[in-house]
């Protein structure tokens, strides 16, 4: 009976408070300030990190700002080429915030197909980790006449460029907008303002983009929810992600979900630690493909075959 209990308020509080992707965590930070949110593993310290609803608030105005001192306006679409992360959050929840438009883009995608969805989305301002990863994509030849500023989240501000578009590491970026009020926000979005531009595979020719709005995704987020069962759902659930959060089951039904209902979602280190990251973490809830699951079995199988009967 608690364990409904909790599901159903949980859910009703989300249906009423939380009417577009950027309510989530403000809304939560509001309830649960000091509550984990997301938790991620820092490789150059050797530990896992974890960032509560008020720090990932406090952080997503900040990056909102720098948005705001790139110039970029209303309906503008933002490029995001990031792994899983707490900055592919925060970078996502500030352009929604903002009422932009987050374009994810698939790590593994090749320089000239990303370089397709960034010229065809229109996008003005484009996030990604490395120098050498932008370079690639500039080099493929496709013309990018829209896109003004590249950020680079884990590099830093190069000293010269062969291009007109701006090129700046995050300290930098951020920087500018930190010398702006917060008076400067923009109001935010509508439910059927477009929440983002989501890429086919392009199997059958070149990607298409799908545009879905505020209010699709949300009613996605409060079904999915929905269906979780009442002895899953509950305050202290979390949830790990592995999937590429550039596709929108995993960006819907992990990432979405575990913050609307103010819940935790870890990042996996890398695929091939799923299995030890299982035992870490101890989720909850996982969302997945069914390739993945033949993989573990193929596995279990694998070991069995060296065993005795």
């Amino acid at each position: 009976m608690e364990n409904s209990a909790n599901c159903t308020l949980l859910l009703d509080e989300l249906k009423q408070n939380c009417h577009v992707l950027s309510d989530f965590i403000p809304f939560r930070a509001s309830q649960v300030p000091n509550k984990t949110a997301l938790r991620q593993f820092n490789r150059a310290e050797d530990k896992w990190e974890n960032f509560s609803y008020l720090c990932l608030k406090d952080n997503i105005h900040r990056w909102q700002k720098a948005l705001v001192a790139t110039g970029l306006k209303r309906g503008d679409r933002v490029g995001i080429l990031l792994g899983n992360s707490v900055k592919a959050v925060l970078i996502d929840q500030a352009t929604l915030a903002d009422a932009l438009t987050p374009v994810p883009m698939h790590a593994i995608d090749t320089p000239k197909s990303s370089a397709y969805l960034l010229s065809d989305s229109g996008a003005r301002c484009f996030v990604t980790n490395k120098l050498d990863r932008w370079e690639a994509i500039e080099r493929s030849g496709i013309p990018l006449t829209d896109l003004k500023t590249v950020v680079l989240t884990e590099d830093t501000t190069p000293e010269k460029t062969s291009s007109d578009i701006e090129i700046l590491g995050l300290d930098d970026w951020l920087a500018r907008g930190d010398a702006l009020d917060n008076s400067v926000l923009p109001e935010g979005p509508k439910p059927n303002d477009l929440a983002t531009i989501v890429y086919t595979s392009g199997t059958t020719g070149n990607p298409k983009g799908v545009m879905l709005s505020h209010a699709n995704i949300v009613s996605n987020v409060v079904d999915s929810a929905s269906t979780i069962a009442n002895d899953v759902l509950r305050p202290d659930f979390q949830l790990l992600s592995f999937l590429p959060l550039s596709h929108t089951f995993e960006r819907t039904t992990t990432y979405y979900v575990a913050l609307g209902l103010g819940n935790l979602v870890a990042f996996n280190r890398n695929i091939g630690l799923v299995q030890d990251d299982m035992r870490l973490i101890r989720p909850t809830v996982m969302m997945s493909v069914p390739r993945i699951y033949e993989k573990i079995y193929a596995k279990v199988q694998d070991r069995l075959t060296l065993k005795s009967p």
